[in-house]
């Protein structure tokens, strides 16, 4: 799944991951994720096998939640991510 040009933020990021868990391919970036978007997701989608956050809010704390979370991941792209915490 690909959102082009539309903000989803944390909402949404939530509300996507309750409602689609059988998404293996999500693409949400630059759209105002953060953290709670990302561990939301990791914790939702668990057949997820691509997963792109870049130019989000995701800092230390949602990298960590994604990987743990998701470990099957090819690729997990936090590109610019740059939550810084």
């Amino acid at each position: 799944m690909h959102l082009w040009r539309k903000q989803v933020g944390e909402a949404g990021a939530r509300a996507i991951a309750e409602g689609l868990p059988q998404l293996t391919t999500l693409n949400l970036s630059n759209k105002g994720v953060g953290d709670a978007g990302a561990r939301a997701i990791a914790e939702g989608l668990p057949q997820l096998t691509t997963l792109h956050l870049s130019s989000n809010q995701v800092g230390d704390a949602g990298a960590r939640a994604s990987a743990e979370g998701l470990p099957q991941l090819t690729p997990l792209n936090l590109w610019e991510a740059g939550g810084g915490g």
